[in-house]
C-alpha cells in the first residue's frame, strides 16, 4: 500500500491515497461504518455484491482496474463516486439489484467497459458529465427522487455505446446537452414529472415508445441525427420542441 492515510474513528473508516493490488472481497459483509476510500487504486477485483453498508460508501476519485461487481449490495445512505474511472474494457461493471437509501453520485465518472444497473433502487441518482465508453443498461431502475445527466464544468454527459433505458422509473429526468452517441432506448420509462433533453444529441435512433411522463416532455433545440419515435407516448404536460432538428 503507498501513500495511505487512514482514519479508524468510531463512526466513520476513511483511506485515502492508498494502492490495493489483490482483490477485495466483502461479499455479503456488514459494514456498519461510514466508509471513504477516496483517491484509491484498486488493482484487481472488487467484489462487494450482497454486502451491507448501514452508513454512506464513498469511492471518489477512485480507479478500478479490475472486475466490479456491485449486485445486490444496499447502503444506509449515499454511494458516491464522483470522478471515478472504470478502466476494464472486457468485464461488466455491475450495480444490478443495488439498494441505496441516499443518491448515487457518479458525476464525471468514466466508465470503460459495459455498465449494468438493471432493477437497482436509489433515493437519486446524478451522473452529471459521466462517460459511458460502452454499453449502459438502465432496464427498470427506480429512482425516487430525480436522474440528472447534466453537463459538467468540463464535458457533456456521454454516451458512446448503447443506452438502454427500458421501463426505468424516476421522480425526473434531466439530460440537457447529453450526448447519445449510439442508440438510445426510452421504451416504457415512466416518468412522474419532467423530461428535459434541451440541446441534447441523439447522433442514431432515439426511441421513447410507450413513454409515460408525468408533466412536460421537452427537447427545445436537439438534435435528432437518426430516427426518432414517438409511438404511442403519453405526455400530461407540454411537449416542446422548438428549435429541434430532426
Amino acid at each position: 500500500t503507498e501513500n495511505k492515510h487512514a482514519n479508524s474513528g468510531w463512526n466513520v473508516i476513511s483511506i485515502s491515497n492508498a494502492t490495493i493490488e489483490g482483490d477485495v472481497d466483502l461479499k455479503n459483509a456488514e459494514v456498519p461504518f461510514f466508509t471513504i476510500l477516496t483517491n484509491c487504486y484498486f488493482g484487481n477485483a472488487v467484489f462487494l455484491n450482497l454486502a451491507q453498508f448501514k452508513s454512506g460508501v464513498r469511492f471518489n476519485n477512485s480507479t478500478f482496474a479490475g472486475e466490479t461487481d456491485f449486485r445486490y449490495m444496499s447502503v444506509g445512505g449515499a454511494f458516491e463516486a464522483d470522478g471515478a474511472t472504470f478502466s476494464r474494457t472486457d468485464a461488466t461493471t455491475n450495480f444490478g439489484h443495488m439498494r441505496v437509501a441516499g443518491a448515487v453520485l457518479l458525476n464525471n465518472a468514466v466508465f470503460n467497459g459495459p455498465v449494468d444497473f438493471k432493477a437497482a433502487e436509489f433515493a437519486g441518482f446524478h451522473a452529471d458529465g459521466v462517460h459511458f465508453l460502452r454499453d449502459s443498461d438502465f432496464e427498470s431502475m427506480k429512482v425516487k427522487g430525480p436522474t440528472t445527466f447534466y453537463a459538467s464544468e468540463n464535458h457533456s454527459a456521454i454516451f458512446d455505446g448503447p443506452a438502454r433505458f427500458y421501463a426505468m422509473e424516476s421522480e425526473s429526468v434531466i439530460a440537457n446537452a447529453a450526448q447519445f452517441n449510439k442508440g438510445s432506448d426510452f421504451e416504457l420509462v415512466d416518468v412522474k414529472r419532467h423530461a428535459m433533453f434541451d440541446g441534447t444529441i441523439f447522433k442514431e435512433k432515439a426511441r421513447f415508445y410507450g413513454g409515460k411522463i408525468g408533466a412536460n416532455f421537452q427537447a427545445i433545440n436537439a438534435v435528432f441525427g437518426g430516427p426518432a419515435d414517438f409511438e404511442r407516448m403519453n405526455v400530461d404536460g407540454y411537449a416542446l420542441f422548438r428549435g429541434t432538428t430532426f
